[in-house]
């Protein structure tokens, strides 16, 4: 079964953020602000200590021992009886997730935000997640479960990301390469005025400092992956 503690977590901090008005700046500098308490970056509290306990969650979760011990039959059955579209992302951030939320409803599409189910993947990377659908890639996932790829995101991660710069020029490379490349796809490829959307990803990625300067890892790139270990399903 899914993590359902994890995914009540997510819920309950996407929508104090959207209740609140958080930015998708203010999502980033929370996620900052929870890892690296002792930084100098101004962020929410509040939110900042949900964020807090779902790394606490996390990390204390019991983790599948293999990527095949992934829970993944529940996400193929809910993929399988999808009546909508589908798509998979590689590599979708807790701040990209908010903000096709977020912008969703700004555009006026009528948000559940109680139908988000997470699973852990236990590398936090792509080729745990291919193992436990039993596919050598994930352009086979996508075409064997009728769901869309979008790579985007994963590319812009591992080409702009992978060099630590400091906290604003972090923040303001992600605002131009990852938020506007979401809302670039709620504008013209995720289609929200669909009734049904289904949005799966392989994993995230994690906001990882040294001092001031920060990068972007997921997985075994990161010296202590947290967040990249979430895989949710968001069904909008």
């Amino acid at each position: 079964m899914s993590d359902e503690n994890l995914g009540l977590q997510v819920k309950e901090f996407i929508v104090y953020a959207v209740g609140s008005g958080i930015s998708y700046d203010g999502l980033v500098k929370a996620m900052i602000k929870a890892m690296y308490p002792d930084l100098n970056v101004y962020a929410e509290r509040r939110l900042v200590k949900k964020l807090q306990a779902l790394i606490e969650s996390i990390r204390n979760a019991e983790k599948p021992r293999t990527p095949y011990d992934i829970p993944i039959e529940e996400a193929k059955q809910i993929i399988m009886n999808w009546r909508g579209t589908a798509y998979l992302i590689d590599n979708l951030g807790l701040p990209e997730i908010y903000e096709i939320l977020r912008y969703s409803r700004q555009l006026g599409r009528n948000i559940n935000f109680a139908r988000i189910i997470v699973f852990i993947n236990p590398w936090g990377n792509t080729a745990a997640f291919k193992m436990a659908f039993g596919e050598n890639s994930m352009m086979e996932i996508a075409r064997k479960n009728e769901t869309d790829l979008i790579r985007g995101t994963d590319k812009h991660v591992h080409h702009v990301f992978r060099d630590s710069m400091d906290i604003e020029e972090l923040i303001s490379n992600m605002n131009r390469e990852l938020k506007e490349y979401v809302i670039h796809l709620i504008e013209n490829d995720l289609k929200i005025q669909d009734n049904n959307i289904l949005i799966i990803a392989d994993h995230g990625y994690d906001i990882e400092c040294e001092g001031t300067m920060c990068r972007l890892c997921h997985g075994g790139d990161c010296m202590k992956p947290t967040f990249s270990l979430i895989t949710p399903l968001v069904m909008l």
